[in-house]
């Protein structure tokens, strides 16, 4: 390359560092980031065997990525995995989308050639602030690594075209995997190839022998297109067609394709999250006026470019006018993935198709013209620190949970997820008043979803509003009767209100769903034990101090449940719950000092009373505090102890 192309390449270095640099500002996020770094343990534990094997052998996150998985196995391992390692794992993306950036850069002029319409499409691609969501989010590391491998691809399958060989033939197909394994996005990949075919490598091969050469790749996008529709099958990602019918779907598909155009050419209305307006009560529907307009400008637009290419003997229009589409197709929610119309993130390979096109005619007129060309140089000069502005103001939208769903709601008042997140963030702080307004408002918006209900239950539950929290938790599990944390809470908020036979019912369904769930184990034993059925209580206290030793709360539930058949086991089981409550435990205490005193031994049950008495004051209840006290009278008269033991 020449020294001029070295240091355009040193300009987009440059330009994406000064686009991204805030986000070493921004932490995790409660959208994703927890699922797929912060809150995994498998990722938290680095590069390990155990990982390797997690991360190829099944699906997680409605995904089968197993190479993005290991790139945040690699970060946990090089940075750690807390909050304070956040900004080193969003630099990490940062510098996967810089080299994806120079690869693309690479491409064009393995493609082309030309440097400088090279360095426009990359530019763009580096710093358009659409890119932000793909480079800021860190659980969308599938985005910039499977770009990467995707254009490495591109790059080893061009240089192959030329030279032949078998090893670049057999790179090229490697690398796909690569990107295949990071997102399946790049099932799309084969259809590009032949379009570049077309235009700017001017292949003249039969059709026969083009399409033979790439079967391999034919055949791994159908083994990856086969993966991701059983990852998200079973993630329960792909929306049932009761929810979304095709047409809905085709509607919103030939409406996304120009908004997604409008907001290439004029960035704005970026959010984390966008409402599919079919699943949401207030959000309007698409007019068939738009709809047919919409289907009309894609017929005239593709017309259009053939004739502009037959006419002037350069495809590059419809090239590119046909990447964008071919590479949007997957994400367009024909095939409905997710609640959202549609996602900034999805621009981020099919926008280099429009790029292509705006290089191509800027090149063009540029060459025609010296004075055109000085301009050009001027309004893209202009251009570029405008969106540089823009994506460095938008990475800032990306510093922490509040500030992004708060952003969201500022695009789309009617976005039940980003009250939803919003409330999810407020109730981490402490503030959860304020995030029921958002739980509320995101069940009015959409009452379907049994995740709204849910946190809207667990608020409610909080704030000491009982009755509401229930029927919010049973409309949660009527929605969705798979989800054992639900039926858990169901039954703690039944539990509180004396209502153990219910709460017991509902901790069974949440043991039957998940039968590692301890917490529901625990509830539902308290709850046998609280309404009478002592001898079912007993033995599921057993198992959990068998799970659990150093669980105190169940080995006082064991040292209840023992005490009128078998005190001695009682007081052995109330020692040891003494000894984790650290001795100042009032309520195990209590069960001691009734331990022995079934067992005759009422100097010690006196002194272990008092001991209780002086916990429960020292904790503000005074009423267990007095009822003791009635307790040490009642034994001092029954037994003749002396008076200081009061």
């Amino acid at each position: 390359m020449s020294r001029s192309a070295w240091l355009a390449a040193l300009l987009i270095v440059v330009a994406t560092g000064t686009a991204f640099e805030g986000v070493r500002r921004a932490g995790f996020l409660n959208y994703d980031d927890n699922e797929y770094v912060s809150a995994n343990p498998v990722v938290q534990r680095g590069l390990s065997a155990e990982g390797l094997r997690w991360a190829f052998e099944g699906t997680h996150a409605s995904n089968w990525h197993p190479l993005t998985w290991l790139s945040h196995m690699l970060d946990v391992q090089l940075f750690g995995g807390g909050p304070d390692s956040a900004a080193a794992h969003h630099l990490a993306n940062v510098f996967v989308h810089l080299l994806a950036s120079l690869l693309l850069y690479a491409l064009g002029i393995a493609l082309t050639g030309r440097w400088p319409e090279s360095l426009v499409v990359a530019l763009l691609f580096a710093i358009h602030p659409m890119h932000v969501e793909s480079v800021a989010w860190v659980s969308e590391r599938k985005d910039t690594l499977s770009a990467l491998f995707g254009f490495a691809t591109l790059l080893a399958w061009a240089r192959w075209t030329r030279v032949g060989g078998r090893a670049l033939y057999l790179l090229s197909l490697l690398l796909f995997v690569a990107g295949l394994l990071s997102k399946s996005m790049l099932v799309t990949w084969p259809a590009v190839m032949l379009l570049l075919e077309v235009w700017p490598l001017r292949r003249r091969i039969g059709l026969r022998k083009r399409l033979l050469e790439k079967l391999p790749f034919f055949a791994l996008v159908v083994v990856a297109a086969a993966a991701t529709v059983r990852a998200q099958s079973e993630g329960r990602a792909l929306r049932s067609t009761d929810l979304l019918g095709l047409g809905d779907r085709l509607r919103n598909a030939l409406v996304v394709i120009w908004k997604y155009l409008g907001q290439l050419a004029w960035p704005h209305d970026m959010a984390v999250f966008h409402p599919h307006w079919a699943l949401v009560n207030e959000l309007p529907s698409p007019s068939m006026a738009m709809v047919a307009g919409a289907a009309l400008a894609l017929a005239v637009t593709t017309a259009a470019a053939w004739l502009w290419g037959r006419k002037r003997g350069t495809w590059a229009p419809l090239v590119g006018w046909l990447l964008y589409l071919g590479t949007l197709l997957p994400v367009l929610g024909v095939v409905q993935v997710g609640p959202q119309s549609m996602a900034d993130r999805y621009t981020y390979i099919p926008s280099i198709g429009i790029f292509l096109v705006v290089a191509a005619a800027l090149g063009r007129l540029a060459r025609h013209s010296p004075n055109a060309a000085r301009m050009i140089v001027v309004l893209a000069s202009i251009t570029g620190i405008g969106l540089i502005g823009i994506t460095r103001a938008q990475v800032q939208v990306w510093k922490d949970s509040g500030t992004l769903f708060a952003h969201a709601l500022e695009v789309e008042e009617a976005n039940p997820t980003a009250h939803l997140n919003l409330g999810q963030y407020l109730r981490a702080q402490g503030r959860t008043r304020e995030a029921l307004v958002h739980y509320r408002r995101a069940v009015q918006l959409d009452p379907s979803d049994p995740m709204a209900l849910y946190n809207l239950g667990n608020a409610l539950q909080e704030v000491g509003r009982t009755e509401e929290a229930i029927d919010a938790l049973r409309r949660s599990v009527r929605r969705d009767p798979s989800n054992p944390a639900a039926w858990n809470n169901l039954g703690n908020a039944l539990a509180s209100t004396g209502r153990f036979r219910e709460a017991e019912g509902a901790f069974t369904r949440a043991l039957r769903l998940d039968p590692g769930l301890q917490a529901a184990r625990a509830n539902r034993a308290w709850a046998l034990l609280l309404s009478g059925r002592v001898g079912e209580a007993e033995p599921e206290f057993e198992t959990l101090v068998r799970a659990r030793p150093q669980d105190g709360r169940a080995w006082r539930g064991l040292a209840e449940a023992s005490l009128t058949e078998d005190p001695r086991r009682a007081l052995q089981a109330a020692q040891r719950a003494v000894e984790l409550g650290g001795g100042h435990d009032a309520q195990s205490l209590e069960i001691l000092a009734r331990a022995q005193g079934a067992l005759g031994r009422i100097e010690e049950a006196t002194t272990t009373l008092l001991r209780a008495r002086d916990a429960y004051r020292s904790i503000g209840r005074t009423a267990d505090a007095e009822r003791l006290d009635a307790m040490l009278q009642s034994m001092q008269d029954s037994s003749g102890l002396p008076e200081d033991h009061r």
